[in-house]
């Protein structure tokens, strides 16, 4: 009897330690798919961030080639404005030149008729002292 108690322990042991070995190897595969999945949850992570960080850098690079062109555009406007400006003062300019020079033609044409009639008065005059 005590022969079959030892042999019953003795297979008792021999199961327990077979039960923990795979207990254990059941808690060591367990952690390994544990760490495999938060490593892949580290890689999507990494990826996510590179992707995300990529995105940001296209968007950056956008705005920047968005302003450069806006600025750009605004030199060549503001060009234009000047250009413009300048062509007004110059077509201004030349009314007023035009103008002075009409009133300069007109005072000369006055100041002519103006000596044409003193001398017709004169000669006028001459001829009635002449002919008294």
């Amino acid at each position: 009897m005590r022969e079959q108690v030892v042999e019953e322990g003795v297979e008792e042991r021999v199961f327990l330690s077979e039960a923990s070995l795979c207990y254990t190897a059941i808690l060591e595969a367990e952690r390994e798919g544990e760490e495999e999945e938060e490593e892949e949850e580290e890689e999507r992570k990494k990826k996510k961030k590179k992707k995300k960080k990529k995105k940001k850098k296209k968007k950056k690079k956008k705005k920047k080639q968005k302003k450069k062109q806006k600025k750009k555009k605004k030199e060549e406007n503001k060009g234009e404005e000047e250009q413009e400006e300048q062509e007004e003062q110059e077509g201004e300019i030349m009314r007023r030149k035009n103008k002075n020079k009409k009133k300069k033609k007109k005072k000369e044409e006055k100041k002519k008729k103006e000596e044409e009639k003193e001398k017709k008065e004169k000669k006028e005059e001459k001829e009635n002292k002449g002919g008294e």
